[in-house]
């Protein structure tokens, strides 16, 4: 539920909080009473970054934009997401639970796993319960703007314009070629679909490259209105660095022999970053590097130059999007609006680490028969790449597994939350999560009152963005494609379904060890017994279909697809 932020407005934005009515589309730009006018938003998503992907995360990776939010606000280090696309964006844009709002699973989890297909909460598309905190900001007055990838339903009540987006240009998939050629994103699928404000694009721009067009038509939007007195909102959602991995073409060699040294070298290079920065005290365990490190020796030399191609090119995804962030505050910094705008910066999951070539029983043909994948072509238009495992290892540090699954690698992620005004940086590790964003920024805007009438699963953060409290702390399930987990204070009850056999729930104390390397099951079966039964809770308060599998795609037999 949304808690008052009453004294985060007194403190930060010096306001006196009066009943908000709701207001209509061009009200004030100023709450009734307010001494300060109320704060631009700017929400940043970025596809499928790990952990340790940014300069200021652990990262050798060069982002010194996004590295600057972090020096003047706040950096989550707890910061929890979904583990997969679809499935976070509906719990980061109604702040509930993705199985009350119609993301139980992705469409592709229904695919593989019929039964889904229509049970409640499994629509694999917005339902009539997910109320977007776009369309609340909307009755609060604010100019909504979105740019970049949608993926959450595409049928006519679920295009931006009928969700709250007064302008917006959005790749209604979960991906496509980075560049203006529309190849699919996989085998099974159709071509992709733009729209701009409810209507198909049909051409895209000669020089169309996804992460600077995006940018570019935030920045538009925001100036064809700026003599508009209503402060703003714009969502820009980057398709980087979501496969294929492709960059402009003066960006391919940026990231030339950085990745030589293989898999090893660059996650210790990365742990001690965490580490002498002060994110983590993390160690590299010997079962870990011995693992990795034998994997990569087994390689035969064309398999290892193609694993460091496939990461200079992730590399200079990520640092060409950083680029992308920094026209973006400058342009407000050149207009004045800087000042009085909030950014917050936050990746919707974990890295890429399934074998992409296995989803769907056509698809490793396809890429062989549509792209030209050889070495000196990775990363150009018309090529088809994405990480491995061994990649998404290093990307995720310090961190178990990727994308898909609910451990940490697949689901916590760099956060960032610059306040108006700030020049400090903050740090906090506080638990916090995707579902915690929608009630914030409402509070932010002022129009929690309107919200009220929306119950929701996440917590606002004002007290934590305000310096005077600790974050409300974790007492929060997860179930994703099988998998479960449930927070609750320090402790994490996880259960991972293995690829055969049964699965068991594994106990860890994330305090003291992030990195879950220490089952403490067995000191703990009560304590163990009561986060199982607050799951079991969880579930059926929030309808959760129970698969007593793992069922994440690039790991399911193919027939499914």
């Amino acid at each position: 539920m949304i808690n008052s932020c009453r004294v985060f407005f007194q403190l930060v934005f010096g306001l006196v909080l009066m009943p908000l009515a709701v207001c209509s589309q061009g009200a004030a730009s100023t709450v009734a009473g307010a001494a300060k006018p109320r704060p631009n938003i700017i929400l940043i998503l970025a596809d499928d970054l790990g952990f340790s992907d940014i300069g200021i995360y652990g990262s050798e990776i060069r982002t010194p934009n996004i590295d600057q939010l972090a020096s003047q606000g706040l950096m989550l280090s707890n910061y929890h997401t979904g583990p997969q696309c679809s499935i976070t964006r509906s719990m980061l844009l109604t702040g509930n639970d993705n199985h009350r709002v119609g993301y139980g699973s992705s469409r592709g989890g229904g695919r593989r796993v019929p039964e889904l297909v229509g049970q409640p909460g499994y629509e694999f598309q917005l339902n009539d319960q997910a109320v977007l905190f776009s369309r609340h900001l909307q009755q609060a007055g604010y100019r909504t703007y979105m740019a970049g990838k949608w993926d959450v339903g595409q049928s006519h009540e679920d295009l931006p314009p009928q969700r709250g987006f007064a302008r917006s240009f959005v790749l209604m998939d979960g991906g496509a070629s980075h560049f203006g050629d529309r190849q699919k994103n996989l085998a099974h699928l159709q071509a992709p679909v733009y729209m701009e404000n409810g209507k198909v694009v049909a051409r895209l721009a000669p020089d169309f490259y996804s992460s600077k067009f995006y940018t570019t038509k935030i920045i538009d939007y925001i100036e064809q209105d700026r003599n508009q007195a209503d402060p703003f909102f714009a969502f820009v959602s980057f398709t980087a660095p979501h496969w294929p991995l492709q960059v402009p073409v003066d960006w391919l060699a940026r990231y030339r022999g950085h990745y030589d040294r293989g898999w090893m070298p660059t996650y210790k290079d990365r742990l001690k970053k965490l580490n002498d920065l002060g994110v983590f005290e993390v160690e590299l365990t010997e079962k870990w590097a011995a693992d990795l490190d034998g994997r990569w020796h087994s390689l035969i030399a064309e398999q290892k130059l193609r694993e460091i191609r496939v990461m200079e090119v992730y590399a200079a995804m990520v640092g060409y999007m950083d680029v992308q962030v920094g026209r973006l505050v400058n342009y407000l910094k050149q207009t004045g609006q800087y000042d009085n705008t909030v950014i917050v910066f936050v990746s919707d999951n974990g890295p890429e680490g399934n074998d992409v070539a296995a989803i769907g029983p056509k698809t490793r043909g396809w890429l062989g028969e549509n792209f030209d994948n050889s070495i000196e072509n990775i990363g150009k238009q018309g090529s088809y790449a994405y990480l491995k495992e061994g990649w998404a290892t290093v990307s995720a540090a310090p961190f178990k597994l990727y994308k898909t699954y609910i451990a940490e690698g697949g689901m916590r992620v760099p956060a960032i939350i610059k306040m108006p005004g700030a020049n400090q940086a903050r740090r906090s590790a506080d638990y916090v999560d995707v579902r915690d964003l929608a009630p914030t920024i409402l509070a932010l805007a002022g129009a929690d009152a309107i919200a009220q009438q929306q119950p929701m699963y996440g917590n606002d953060l004002s007290g934590l963005l305000a310096s005077e409290l600790a974050a409300p702390g974790a007492d929060n399930g997860w179930e994703s494609f099988g998998n479960r987990a449930y927070f609750k204070g320090k402790w994490k009850a996880e259960l991972i379904w293995p690829q055969q056999g049964n699965g068991q729930w594994k106990l860890y104390d994330l305090s003291t060890d992030p990195q879950t390397i220490n089952d403490r099951a067995a000191e703990h079966p009560q304590l163990l017994r009561s986060l199982i039964q607050r799951w079991q809770d969880y579930a059926e308060k929030n309808g959760v279909y129970k698969v007593e599998s793992d069922f994440g795609y690039g790991r399911w037999p193919t027939a499914g697809e």
